[in-house]
């Protein structure tokens, strides 16, 4: 039956002739399909989920990388700013 095709009609549903052709080695596979698959939700995917650690481990690396582009940008040293002459004014602006 592997290499048979499955022809499908809208009085006979996917679903139970799908199982049931494939678990016809079972003794009973309509009885197997009755007691397992009928009237039950499933999920058709299995989507990976990540978990809280990682979640927590991702935002602690957000935050860390924008720390330190703020310290990168808003902080220099003494010596770098008096090259750029920061603390450097005109005499009209002295009191």
């Amino acid at each position: 039956m592997q290499g048979e095709r499955l022809q499908f009609t809208s009085s006979e549903p996917f679903t139970p002739k799908y199982v049931t052709s494939n678990l016809s080695q079972t003794s009973d596979p309509q009885g197997m399909y009755n007691t397992r698959v009928k009237g039950r939700l499933m999920l058709l995917e299995n989507p990976t989920r990540d978990s809280r650690a990682k979640k927590e481990l991702e935002q602690k690396r957000t935050i860390r990388k924008k720390e330190k582009e703020r310290k990168k940008l808003g902080i220099i040293g003494k010596r770098e700013a008096k090259e750029k002459g920061v603390w450097k004014f005109d005499e009209s602006q002295a009191k």
